[in-house]
């Protein structure tokens, strides 16, 4: 009976800490709030039809609590002509790309979609709309996932970003 009875305590032990180690590794979701700004380099345009399609590299740093740059390959539709100037007409993109830095502290990569349009605005009125999908990481941010919502305001030197990241 002993023996039973140290089999058991030391089975409901082991279950307690299981559950206590279990509910530390679990993610949790933290609101996030900054600004970036956009070094653009190697633009490619083809004009198709009606519409310009633009490729471009873009290097992203940011501030907030997303600390680090963000490297990404965008696609761009101008609903135009190629050579307008941004802004002039309606703009489609994605891209896709990799921020490297800190998540409130937390050190690592996070791999990135980025989606949104753009359109005339005049200034101080909001002329983009975009989200940022925080698909994994890496280092301290393995397994992050997130939404980030982009917003520009014409005449503005940076965009602005708020959402969450969801972190273990």
């Amino acid at each position: 009976m002993k023996k039973y009875l140290v089999t058991s305590t030391m089975l409901a032990v082991l279950i307690l800490i299981a559950v206590v180690s279990g509910a530390s590794a679990q993610a949790v979701k933290y609101p996030v709030s900054g600004e970036y700004g956009a070094l653009y380099d190697n633009a490619t345009a083809v004009q198709v039809g009606k519409f310009c399609q633009i490729e471009v590299d873009a290097s992203y740093p940011f501030t907030g609590d997303l600390e680090g740059t963000a490297e990404l390959h965008f696609w761009v539709l101008v609903h135009g002509p190629c050579g307008l100037p941004f802004f002039a007409t309606k703009e489609n993109y994605r891209a896709t790309g990799t921020f490297y830095g800190t998540v409130l502290g937390k050190e690592g990569t996070l791999d990135l979609f980025y989606e949104g349009r753009g359109w005339p605005a005049e200034v101080g009125e909001q002329a983009v709309s975009s989200q940022i999908i925080i698909r994994s990481g890496t280092g301290e941010l393995e397994g992050a996932k997130g939404v980030l919502a982009v917003t520009y305001l014409m005449g503005d030197e940076f965009d602005s970003y708020e959402g969450h990241v969801t972190l273990k």
